[in-house]
């Protein structure tokens, strides 16, 4: 049974032009952001390379302030259109920041810091660390491309990181950190209107073109979609029960909570 924050998170994957796998990433992520308590501003520092733009954090705009800050003018346009269609855009401020290793923001100015697959984009890692750790009141989550996953090497083709490099660079109290983003499904699968395929990156663009020649999902592929759909949100549940070292060879990522005391 699906429930509403997964339809919800479902919704802004399809706003995304995204698939069944960016849903995956976000019922993931979910599980751990559910967690937290008394959240009152978030910051999303810096946007994904590929794959999205991290629209499963409008969730936070249902009750909190959210800022998000990213040094591509046209992710930051595409996230506040979906903010608005999304019934949040009260809520949501953006911001261009040139450099993702210096925010805009004084000390200790947001409860939640977070940002997923962004780590990569800046030169040195360390200078964005330590400044999602400077304006963060209480709690840092970063989500890291895991380096031991196949499909960066040979689909993705983003950089990536050995968890243990990234505890070292960390300078407040860690209090959770695992491997997440299993799906059971190989690494490039895309399911697109009348079509199964193997792809390389982000299909958004094709979606966007079939969506706008209203091309119809074939008997095949709707059986396909509904199946996905229906267990798509037991398997992110069943990732906690992965046998240790063969869910760090599985994860698309791997994730590191920090909390300041």
């Amino acid at each position: 049974m699906v429930t509403s924050n997964e339809k919800k998170l479902l919704e802004l994957t399809f706003k995304e032009w995204e698939g069944i796998g960016t849903w995956y990433e976000y019922l993931a992520k979910d599980k751990i952001f559910k967690e937290l308590k008394d959240i009152k501003t978030v910051l999303v520092a810096g946007l994904p390379q590929e794959y999205g733009v991290s629209t499963d954090m409008l969730l936070f705009a249902e009750k909190s302030k959210l800022t998000v800050i990213d040094d591509r003018k046209h992710k930051l346009n595409q996230f506040k259109k979906i903010a608005k269609s999304f019934g949040v855009a009260s809520n949501v401020r953006i911001v261009y920041c040139k450099n993702l290793s210096k925010y805009p923001f004084k000390d200790d100015s947001f409860d939640l810091v977070s940002n997923t697959e962004a780590i990569q984009r800046v030169k040195n890692f360390r200078y964005m660390i330590k400044e999602m750790e400077r304006v963060s009141k209480k709690h840092i989550i970063l989500f890291i491309p895991n380096a031991y996953y196949y499909s960066h090497y040979i689909i993705t083709k983003i950089k990536t990181f050995k968890m243990k490099k990234l505890v070292k660079a960390c300078n407040y109290p860690i209090i959770e950190k695992d491997y997440l983003d299993s799906p059971p499904w190989p690494a490039g699968i895309a399911v697109s209107p009348s079509k199964i395929s193997f792809t390389r990156g982000s299909r958004a663009n094709e979606r966007r073109q079939s969506a706008r020649n209203k091309v119809k999902d074939s008997f095949f592929i709707s059986i396909i979609k509904k199946i996905f759909l229906f267990f798509t949100p037991a398997l992110v549940f069943l990732e906690s029960l992965y046998f240790p070292p063969l869910k760090e060879f599985l994860s698309h990522m791997f994730y590191i909570h920090m909390v300041k005391k």
